[in-house]
């Protein structure tokens, strides 16, 4: 499948879906909300299979290009989680509502993802973009032309068993993480909430925990430029 049509296809399902569900916000629903949960799950569902599209198509595309770009493409998933941070700063700085809030976080996804597009169109006609991808064309075409030889099939017990530390390290850390945040942090209070400031209150465990996480983990994904494992 083409990048046009993978990445391509699966930005612009994001962009209708994040769309209908930007102007769905300012719909009051209170009347028909068993019909708008149920749209709402259908929306859900189709923007994540979209975006799992959409993951695969860009990380395998980031692959036909030197590595600078795939670390390139790691990095800009953790730049994403420190936008949607200030963007929640924001949101409650200004005290907006509920409705407010959510319109604003939509529209802004919106405008991201029509940005997005623009850039991948873009990208499509530069000629480097066309010399990697005729590169890539090329190995294609030269294992089909060798496809008669014979390939040694590796068993996945021994892929299992090259992988198990790193394997066993990711569930670790998940398992960790995910048990603390936002379960326990979830309670934590600062000793000085009553004194009437934000910092101490409706900002204090977003600050101090979720922004903070955010921050690490852009850390940790752009610390690995500098010092490689292997």
């Amino acid at each position: 499948v083409s990048p046009m049509k993978r990445i391509g296809g699966s930005l612009l399902v994001c962009l209708v879906l994040f769309i209908v569900t930007t102007v769905l916000v300012e719909i009051n629903t209170d009347s028909h909300q068993r019909t708008f949960l149920i749209s709402t799950l259908c929306s859900v569902v189709l923007v994540n299979v979209a975006a799992a599209f959409l993951q695969g198509g860009s990380v395998g595309l980031a692959g036909c290009f030197p590595t600078k770009f795939m670390e390139a493409s790691i990095n800009g998933q953790a730049v994403g989680g420190v936008i949607t941070s200030l963007a929640q700063v924001l949101s409650l700085i200004g005290q907006s509502s509920p409705i407010s809030s959510a319109f604003g976080y939509f529209l802004f996804s919106v405008v991201i993802l029509l940005v997005t597009i623009l850039f991948f169109l873009t990208m499509l006609k530069t000629s480097f973009f066309k010399h990697y991808l005729s590169i890539q064309a090329g190995c294609g075409n030269y294992l089909k032309i060798n496809e008669s030889e014979e390939i040694r099939d590796v068993p996945l017990l021994k892929v299992f068993q090259d992988i198990i530390l790193y394997f066993i390290g990711i569930v670790l850390i998940f398992w960790v993480t995910l048990s603390v945040y936002p379960a326990v942090t979830v309670l934590v209070e600062s000793v000085s909430k009553e004194s009437g400031s934000s910092f101490t209150g409706q900002l204090f465990a977003f600050l101090l925990f979720y922004r903070k996480c955010i921050y690490y983990i852009s850390f940790g994904r752009a610390i690995t430029y500098f010092f490689r494992v292997f």
